[in-house]
């Protein structure tokens, strides 16, 4: 997961805008792990925020509810 993450922060745009969460207060973005989970983040200004690391076995409505 480090890894990953320093990825992301040195280029953030990397990730794929979350499909699930778009129309939300912010652009969404994640990044797969492995097979199970991805990254859930965005982007404000220099801060990259953590939102979730996702079980992607579960619904994309839990996602969803858990980010509102």
């Amino acid at each position: 997961i480090d890894s990953y993450i320093n990825t992301l922060l040195i280029n953030p745009n990397i990730g794929r805008v979350e499909p699930f969460l778009v129309g939300k207060r912010y652009v969404y973005r994640s990044i797969v792990i492995n097979s199970i989970n991805k990254i859930v983040y965005r982007v404000d200004e220099d801060v990259l925020y953590i939102i979730d690391i996702w079980d992607m076995r579960r619904s994309p409505n839990n996602l969803v509810s858990r980010i509102e």
